[in-house]
């Protein structure tokens, strides 16, 4: 069985372009990490991981959701009904 840190491996360097720039961007606006660390981490180019940020901002002002989002399945979370 794979140890623990193994499993890890998976989460921390994802292969799938949706889950890099999710895990990517939510680093970046949750956990506000440098831009620098992000890029490193996930296996971007600092320019690169600019142009995602600057993106996902300009669609959102759009209104646009970002094209990562069709490839994640939501999932009921109950903590965020409305009542």
């Amino acid at each position: 069985m794979p140890s623990r840190k193994e499993i890890a491996k998976f989460f921390l360097h994802p292969v799938l372009l949706a889950v890099r720039q999710y895990e990517a961007l939510r680093a970046y606006f949750v956990e506000e990490c440098s831009p620098k660390k992000i890029a490193l981490r996930l296996g971007y180019t600092l320019s690169s991981f600019q142009t995602l940020v600057r993106d996902f901002k300009a669609n959102l002002k759009e209104g646009r959701k970002p094209e990562f989002l069709s490839l994640i399945v939501p999932v009921l979370q109950p903590h965020l009904k409305k009542t």
